[in-house]
């Protein structure tokens, strides 16, 4: 697909980049008049929740109205400042998988992990505390900096984004 488009196929961080502006189109035009939702808030919201999985370690997300709400995030709480009709259209796109028991997971491990280094890019690109930041990825133990097990996955695409965590 990205080939017919743009006559490129780049490097992996762009082909995963249009993979994920593909999965996040509404591909049903009778669905997308009724669950608008527009390409740049389904990218942010969809790096919040990529961003939660990561740091809770939970990988399931509740969709609105779960039976089984104690299991997996709560994305209506996590996009707080959302209307649940758009956490419900977020929560379709063909990024997640399909529901199960009222949960859907991101359908590519590389993908969530993609969403959100740009998450933490954006974070330090918009002046949030860059020590906090980098101390959830760094840690001193034992007198030596070791890498957080948890967030070392989404090192290697944080690198590509950030010169200075990049160095470090």
């Amino acid at each position: 697909a990205k080939w017919k488009t743009d006559q490129t196929l780049d490097g992996r961080l762009e082909l995963l980049q249009h993979n994920i502006d593909l999965r996040l189109n509404e591909i049903d035009p009778d669905r997308a008049q009724r669950q608008p939702l527009n390409q740049e808030k389904a990218r942010h919201g969809a790096r919040v929740l990529a961003t939660a999985v990561i740091l809770t370690g939970e990988p399931g997300i509740c969709i609105p109205d779960s039976t089984q709400p104690d299991k997996g995030i709560d994305a209506e709480s996590v996009l707080g400042d959302w209307e649940p009709a758009e956490v419900q259209a977020l929560l379709e796109r063909g990024i997640f998988n399909d529901a199960l028991y009222g949960i859907v997971r991101f359908r590519h491990r590389e993908i969530r992990e993609l969403l959100a280094a740009e998450w933490f890019s954006h974070q330090l690109r918009n002046g949030n505390s860059r020590q906090a930041t980098e101390s959830l990825f760094f840690r001193e133990q034992y007198g030596h900096l070791v890498l957080t097990p948890r967030l070392r996955p989404v090192l290697p695409w944080l690198i590509l984004f950030d010169d200075e965590i990049r160095h470090k």
